[in-house]
């Protein structure tokens, strides 16, 4: 029996410990693998190089990243550096650094995590779908999958989730964007479907952004220079049990203030 907690999306960074007291919060009772999904924050934040490794000291299993991931230098860096922590949009085009899918082992129980992204006009990627099922075509063992789908295409997202459920085999699947983090659509012993499981950031934010700042950069197009908002964070978060053999159990979406 391994203990799972998907961190929704970090849509700025923290105030300096934040983020590692609550993870040893949320370890208090036992000893859980943990990710977050990290995407907008990949092109507002200055200091990559310093955010990163505040998620390396705060304790992460693994971070996954959205389709920003290879726009940045400095975030490419990273992935070709440390392939087991980071897992990057399976279907990003051509020679893309790092992985689109991590075989990962905790407590004993060993599961691949994959990220996928919908395409858009800032960073073109190939057919999801098609690459997943090449992909899952191509491994020699049957170990459960958690697939992380990202984008802005709602529909395409839960046609994507619609299609994977229909494989034989043990997919679950989550994500970000839907607008709604309680859209389970199928929870059994054997898969989910939690397209999105909320973020995390300050209570008065516009991706990310302080409103005031976002609507002078977005909407009178005017530069400014980008400031992490501040104030009361939520925090969201999925968390769920997996055993090899019973599938899993205890799945819900809980949330809290920082």
């Amino acid at each position: 029996m391994a203990d799972f907690l998907f961190l929704s999306e970090l849509l700025h960074q923290l105030p300096y410990g934040t983020l590692r007291a609550w993870l040893k919060r949320l370890r208090s009772s036992g000893s859980p693998f943990i990710t977050v999904f990290l995407n907008k924050i990949l092109l507002t934040e200055p200091d990559i190089k310093g955010f990163f490794d505040s998620l390396f000291d705060s304790g992460l299993n693994a971070v996954i990243l959205g389709e920003n991931a290879v726009i940045r230098s400095a975030v490419r860096d990273y992935l070709n550096s440390y392939p087991q922590m980071f897992v990057r949009p399976l279907n990003l085009p051509g020679k893309a650094p790092g992985a689109g899918a991590v075989l990962h082992e905790h407590e004993g129980t060993k599961f691949w995590i994959a990220a996928l992204s919908t395409p858009n006009d800032r960073q073109p990627s190939d057919d999801p779908v098609k690459v997943f099922v090449n992909w899952i075509g191509s491994k020699q063992d049957d170990y459960p999958i958690f697939v992380f789908i990202s984008g802005t295409d709602i529909p395409l997202k839960k046609a994507i989730a619609w299609y994977l459920g229909n494989l034989p085999h043990r997919i679950f699947i989550t994500g970000v964007g839907m607008g709604n983090s309680a859209n389970l659509l199928e929870k059994s012993p054997e898969r989910f479907f939690a397209l999105d499981i909320g973020t995390i950031g300050c209570e008065k934010n516009i991706c990310g952004w302080n409103p005031e700042d976002w609507w002078q950069k977005f909407h009178e197009k005017n530069h400014i220079e980008y400031t992490p908002p501040t104030g009361k964070i939520i925090s969201e978060y999925l968390s769920f049990s997996l055993d090899e053999k019973k599938g899993i159990s205890d799945l819900k979406i809980s949330g809290s203030m920082l």
